[in-house]
This record gives structure tokens, sequence and C-alpha cells, in this order.
């Protein structure tokens, strides 16, 4: 699974304002306040995952109470997930 920049993926949803594609694997999205990442990676897993069979992750943690960047990847790459966390 790869994104692509002519991807649908809309602008904003209903748990998150904006994102950024950071590479063909890695998306940067912006959570809103009140959802947690797992209910991000639902709503957008649609949009990347057109056959549902892909796995998502998302790196790192922000509670539901919080706003802020969260990364999601597809790749399935441990080290690639272990590289933004130490970033």
């Amino acid at each position: 699974m790869k994104i692509q920049k002519n991807n649908h993926i809309p602008e904003t949803g209903h748990t998150y304002t904006k994102y950024r594609i950071i590479t063909e694997t890695c998306i940067l999205i912006y959570k809103k306040v009140g959802f947690s990442p797992f209910q991000v990676l639902k709503e957008i897993k649609p949009f990347i995952d057109e056959e549902g069979r892909g796995k998502l992750t998302f790196v790192g943690r922000l509670d539901p109470m919080a706003e802020g960047n969260i990364h999601i990847l597809w790749s399935g790459d441990a080290e690639e997930k272990n590289n933004i966390t130490l970033q």
C-alpha cells in the first residue's frame, strides 16, 4: 500500500483538522480534541486502504482530550516506527 498525492483523503474530517503526506507510507494528521488516535485511524483507513486488507498503526500516543499531530503508518515497518518515535 502506498499513498499518492492524488488519493482522495478529505482535507478535514470528523476526528482531524488537517493532514500532510510525509512519505508514501506515512502521513501526519492533526487530531482534534475528544477523539482517540484509534478513532482517527478508523476514519482515515478507508481512504488509504481501499481493499481493507492492510494494517495501519499510529506512532506515539495522544490522550483523547488532547489535540496535536500523530503519524499514521501502513508500511508494517517496525524500524520506521522506531525512527519516528525517536525524533
